[in-house]
């Protein structure tokens, strides 16, 4: 665990909100490939910056946003700045951001499987139709006093200014909404967008606008997606559609400087935001069934008896007639796979599930199957989702696939054959049979424009069943014939969704959108004659059917439930012709340009200065130019430090390149010093050169992330003046890390280990060598969310050593401990007191407020002997939410030294821990 000895406090750029679209809009640095031929489209409106084999896509998006530009910018605000827009092909992440320093969009051309998550809109124009929006809300909020902290200080104070003014609950929700009134779909028309709002009203359950915004560790709270799109659909219902540029406009204007938001909703809707909130929240009741008779007939399976915390039980699956497999999480624990007896009720966890970007698996039979996720360990943008199998009755796990862009898997009843989906180029997917022994792909199916999602073997391992979107944002589930490649219509193309689908005997069970909720139906493969199975208050997805039942899920307030009805009693003939009807559809307006493509430099592009002016550091001022590049692989930063406690400047220079295999870093200062030396003046001028290489490795298995770092550098210190001599010294490094995924809830890793070893050496005349390990351990403590972190730090220098390159370790209650050798062991248990949710005036929200006794021993060894110092004491960390939007945990502190003669300490800090 390291601590920062004194808080530092930034001035500059309106505190630390300046980085919050970076953290938002995390983009891995370095992790493109060098061998991309990146080709661009360069407008006047936007530049698209793209995979050569992109072109017709980066035409689409450019096409797409000059009409957006051109029709519906004076909707939300009154300019669009250019933009450039990255496509990026190589990560799985379904993805899309805005960010300011630098100004950029990036579009991830990797659809999602889940057509309950992002719509079954065609995925480029639903990223572009959301992203868009933002950046003509963050483009118009440059004005008034934003666009002079621009003009001083540039992008950071920009993006800084703008999400003080606009809260999130806006941009997001803005930005669902108009993806929902200028498409056919858009989140807003689906149902499982807004469940979690309709469980909280099934439950009874309302929290307060505070709780709302800032959400919760313990409690389920829908996310700021859908909070924002209610009252930005609330809003355009009761004032009309120009309310909430008004709004935009002046509270990004900072109109009244403090809570300009709330000042300007309460100026032209004569409501604030908490206040609307309450009145949506009242408007939501009257459209929620809260009472369906219906429903009688459903049972819930899992778990028997009603949860007290939050946890998600999804993707039911009949092994065989009583014993169900379904994935499980929770705030509390990581994903799992458990199994129960449905005539028992008996249940235990099977396997726990690795890491990946989807909840979602399949079975037939006793085999399951699985993704997990990982990347390339240096090139991160590169990232991979391999197929695992499983057998329920031996409990052996076994790999199918290494470094593969596979999705949805299901294994064939005898397991020798699993289908699944592949990523096919741009924004479509391939169907995929793969030969289990061998691990090979035997068959690739495709359609031109078509999203397979979710495929199932059928009656017989030579037909599957899966269901497709098509480049008109229409679902279908098909048919089709691996050897002949034929392809039929079961369920017909409607604009709707249509879940997950599972054959038992000749029927097709699946979930499909009705009016508001989704619900379960069947539909014979040889009649086309279909049924519904259920009318949830909340909707009924992802099926599961037996001999005499249908099991299925539906969310309450405390996570998604496993519930069963009977088949003989809720089986009805149906009419699943329902499909959602716009009032209009902008993509269909879309014009189809072509636009010039040309080569697209790295190099030529690698400055982007985008921040400029001053910085507070305490106790240094500092006066800098920032400038990363849009493939994010470059940084620099040049500029001035003053030190207003010595009183000297410092000019420096630092790069970081990351576009080759080592990482580069290089820097340069130089400084003028004086001091006092064998009780004469002296000055000399200071000059600081450092070159190093440095390779991330990131290392996946399992539910486990490892990085392995080794790094090597040479600093070069030279002294002029009344001081002449020169410093030069080589260190080099190797950092592990492992850790285990963790749960909402947990302080820290159940599992982790750190260690890093240092050693660095002179390379001229002065002699100094000194080797640092740095070590820790995190288990589980006694409670679920405790945890015990140990630390062993060691530091030796040689006897005779002229110079030395680090003073020691900071131990609690002592301060800095100095020696040539410094040993220190630590041990630390952290466990949550209780979690208030409660914030105040918008300044400060509190999560969690948790506790960490410690106690620690350091041993220091010099030329007067071997000295020992022991401290013991308690942190009272609360982790909370600044002004709405900056996560930060900030730390009291009490030491006692064992050592009487030093007194006990209090302090306050901010935390930085290894884990």
């Amino acid at each position: 665990m390291q601590y920062t000895p004194s808080l530092r406090f930034r001035i500059y750029g309106l505190i630390a909100a300046s980085f919050i679209m970076q953290m938002m809009a995390a983009q891995s640095f370095g992790g493109f490939r060098p061998s991309i031929h990146w080709a661009q489209i360069n407008t006047d409106t936007a530049r698209i910056i793209f995979p050569g084999h992109l072109l017709p896509e980066a035409e689409r998006v450019a096409n797409m946003v000059h009409y957006l530009r051109k029709h519906q910018v004076d909707i939300i605000g009154d300019k669009a700045l250019k933009v450039d827009i990255l496509l990026n092909d190589q990560t799985i992440i379904s993805n899309g951001f805005v960010s300011i320093a630098p100004w950029k969009s990036l579009f991830v051309t990797t659809p999602l499987q889940d057509n309950y998550e992002l719509t079954a809109l065609p995925w480029l124009d639903l990223l572009t139709l959301h992203e868009y929006r933002h950046v003509v809300q963050l483009s118009s909020a440059r004005r008034g006093i934003v666009k002079w902290l621009y003009y001083l200080f540039g992008q950071e104070s920009w993006a800084g200014a703008a999400n003080l003014s606009l809260p999130g609950w806006f941009t997001e929700g803005d930005a669902v909404w108009a993806e929902t009134v200028q498409s056919q779909q858009g989140r807003g028309r689906i149902p499982a967008f807004l469940s979690g709002y309709r469980a909280l009203k099934l439950g009874d359950t309302k929290y307060n606008y505070s709780k709302a915004r800032n959400g919760s560790l313990k409690d389920f709270v829908p996310d700021h997606y859908r909070l924002g799109y209610l009252l930005v659909k609330y809003g355009h219902e009761q004032y009309g559609d120009r309310f909430w540029k008004d709004v935009m406009l002046d509270a990004a204007a900072y109109k009244g400087i403090f809570y300009p938001f709330a000042r300007a909703m309460q100026k032209y809707g004569k409501l604030k935001p908490a206040q609307m909130y309450n009145t949506m929240w009242q408007d939501l009741s009257t459209n929620v069934n809260t009472a369906d008779p219906e429903t009688a007939g459903s049972n819930r399976v899992v778990p028997k008896i009603v949860q007290r915390n939050f946890t998600d039980d999804q993707y039911p699956h009949l092994v065989n007639d009583s014993i169900l497999v379904f994935f499980e999480r929770s705030y509390d624990r990581i994903g799992r796979f458990k199994k129960v007896n449905l005539r028992t009720g008996e249940g235990n966890t099977i396997v726990t599930k690795g890491l990946s970007i989807d909840p979602y698996f399949s079975g037939n039979g006793r085999f399951l199957s699985w993704t997990e996720y990982s990347t390339n360990p240096r090139w991160t943008e590169d990232d991979y989702s391999d197929i695992f199998l499983f057998d329920v009755d031996s409990g052996q796990k076994k790999r199918i696939s290494k470094r593969k862009k596979f999705f949805s898997p299901q294994p064939s009843p005898d397991g020798s054959k699993i289908i699944c989906i592949s990523k096919g180029s741009g924004a479509e997917t391939t169907l995929c049979l793969i030969d289990i022994a061998s691990g090979m792909v035997v068959k690739e199916i495709a359609r031109l424009g078509w999203v397979f999602t979710y495929p199932q073997f059928s009656t017989t391992t030579t037909q599957v069943i899966t269901a497709v979107r098509n480049n008109h944002g229409e679902m279908a589930i098909v048919q089709v014939a691996l050897e002949t490649e034929a392809i039929r219509e079961i369920v017909p193309f409607r604009n709707r969704i249509v879940g997950v689908p599972e054959i038992h005997d000749s029927l097709i069970f699946y979930s499909s959108s009705t009016e508001g909720l989704e619900n379960i139906f069947s539909t014979n493969i040889s009649t086309g004659n279909t049924y519904r199975y259920t009318n949830e208050p909340n909707g009924a997805f992802q099926v599961t059917a037996g001999k005499d039942s249908v099991y299925f899920v539906t969310m309450t307030d405390k996570g998604h439930i496993i519930k069963s009805v009977s088949i003989a009693a809720r089986k009805r003939s149906a009419d699943n012709s329902f499909e959602w009807v716009a009032e209009k559809n902008l993509l269909d307006s879309i014009p189809h340009k072509n636009y010039p493509e040309s080569k697209y430099h790295p190099v030529s592009k690698s400055i982007n200065i985008h921040t400029w002016g001053l910085d507070v550091e305490d106790p240094e001022i500092i006066a800098r130019v920032l400038s990363n590049n849009v493939l994010n692989n470059v940084e620099i930063a040049a500029g001035v430090k003053y030190n207003y406690d010595q009183q000297n400047y410092r000019p420096f220079a630092r790069a970081s390149i990351a576009t080759w295999y080592p990482t580069i870093d290089l820097e340069a200062s130089r400084v003028n010093r004086s001091a006092i030396v064998e009780n004469a003046q002296r000055n000399w001028t200071e000059t600081n050169l450092f070159g190093g290489l440095s390779v991330d490795w990131h290392l996946f298995s399992g539910s486990y992330i490892r990085t392995l770092t080794p790094s090597i550098g040479i600093n070069n210190i030279i002294l002029n003046g009344d001081l002449d001599f020169t410093i030069t010294s080589l260190a080099t490094q190797l950092t592990f890390q492992q850790q285990q995924t963790k749960a909402r809830k947990n302080i820290f890793t159940h599992s982790g280990q750190y260690l890093q070893v240092r050693f660095s050496n002179s390379l001229d005349q002065y002699k100094a060598e000194q080797i640092q390990i740095r070590s820790g351990l995190a288990v589980r403590g006694i409670g679920v969310n405790h945890s015990l972190i140990l630390h062993a730090d060691l530091k030796s220098d040689i006897d005779d050593a002229e110079y030395q390159f680090s003073n020691g370790f900071n131990h609690r209650g002592y301060g800095v401990i100095s020696a040539p050798e410094v040993m220190r062991l630590s041990a630390d248990y952290h466990f949550p007191i209780f979690y208030p949710d409660i914030g105040f005036a918008g300044l400060v929200y509190f999560y969690r407020v948790r506790m960490n006794p410690f106690f620690e021993y350091s041993r220091i060894s010099d030329e007067n002997g071997i000295q020992t110092f022991q401290s013991v004491g308690t942190e009272l960390v609360f982790d909370m939410n600044m002004v709405n939007e900056v996560p930060l945990s900030m730390g009291i502190r009490y030491s006692y030294p064992l050592d009487k003669t030093y007194s006990p300490r209090f302090e306050v800090f901010i935390p930085i821990y290894r884990f």
